[in-house]
Parts: structure tokens; sequence; C-alpha cells
């Protein structure tokens, strides 16, 4: 049965995947929060069991490392990709010495680190930059303006289909990986005017 992979990796199944460059995207937030001058970049994402979640760890990881900054354990708080978590790691993130800068690898937890840090009275981006993976209808609601990286969810379905209907027709070739880039935007707070994007 053809088999065609889209957004996820699953690391057993040998077939075509196409999905966002989650690496790419979480080093281009990392290295985005770097170029305004922080140092103390936090890190919060999902466990790491599936690729998307590892990817974007490396991808902060080796923005770190390309920097010269050596990452805090401390910094970087992973667990399951729920807006409650998102919520518990901020507030666990912010008993402690309070980076100046933080990169979420998945938007659902950023809803919960968004509400966690307005709790707190801490202003984004005043106090605190937040970088995040970028989902419409999970973010939308909230004011703060962000740094995001959006994922090319038309493009990944539009490819998915056509190489589906390839193997269907016969394409005998060996699978591929396809990874498409997310263009990272800088998302004003709902006072502000438009989106200023770039290709990332």
């Amino acid at each position: 049965m053809p088999i065609v992979q889209v957004h996820r990796k699953l690391d057993d199944v040998g077939a075509d995947c196409i999905r966002a460059d989650s690496r790419g995207g979480a080093a281009a937030l990392t290295e985005q929060l770097l170029a305004l001058g922080h140092r103390r970049v936090a890190y919060l994402g999902g466990l790491p069991t599936i690729s998307p979640t590892r990817d974007c760890l490396a991808g902060y990881e080796a923005a770190m490392a390309q920097a010269g900054i050596t990452v805090e354990p401390a910094l970087v708080h992973l667990g399951r990709a729920t807006p409650e978590v998102g919520h518990t790691l901020t507030s666990a993130l912010l008993a402690g010495d309070r980076p100046g800068a933080l990169c979420i690898g998945n938007s659902r937890l950023a809803v919960g680190a968004l509400h966690a840090l307005d709790e707190a009275g801490i202003r984004v981006p005043d106090d605190l930059a937040v970088a995040t993976f970028y989902d419409i209808a999970a973010l939308d609601a909230y004011s703060p303006a962000l740094i995001t990286a959006v994922q090319p969810a038309y493009d990944i379905g539009r490819l998915g289909a056509r190489r589906l209907l390839e193997r269907i027709g016969g394409l005998a070739t060996p699978p591929e990986d396809m990874l498409l880039s997310n263009t990272i935007a800088f998302r004003p707070s709902r006072q502000s005017g438009a989106v200023a994007a770039a290709a990332g």
C-alpha cells in the first residue's frame, strides 16, 4: 500500500515524508533572540519522543553552540505538548534565575507559557522576549508581540498529496524526506501594525 507521511516522520516507517524543517525553524528562532542581544535564552519543548520535538531541541542547541554559548540545563524544560504543561514548565522556569528570552518549540506549550507570563506580571517582549512556532488557531487570541516560525502547512499538504498520487501511479524511486523551510515572522501585538516577515 502506498504511504506518504506528512508533518511527522516515524522512525521505523520507510516511506516518503513531507514536513517542515523543525530543526532549522528552532535554530532560526533562537538566532533571532540572540540577535536581539539575549544570551540567557531558555527553551520550552515537547518530550523528545517524536521527530519534530527532537529536531526543535537540536536546532536550539545548535544555534546556541554556534554563538559560543553553553546551554544551562536549568533553562531547558521539556514536557507533554499541552497548554497546561506549558504553564507548569514556565512557572518552574520563572522560579529560578529568570532568562531574558524564551524559545518555545510548540504552539500549544506557548499558549500555557503566555498565560503563566501574564499571571507573573511579565510583559512580552518588554520584560522577556518570546519566539515560538506559530499556530493561528492557538495563538491569535493572545496579544503579545512574538517572533514566530510559520510552518508551510499548505505546501506540506499539496506536496504530500502529489507524492502519494505519484506512488499510486507506480513511482519506484527511493523514499524521500522532504524538508520545507519555515517563514520567520515578527508577529505584532493586536494593538500594533502589520507583520513583517522574512524567509527562514
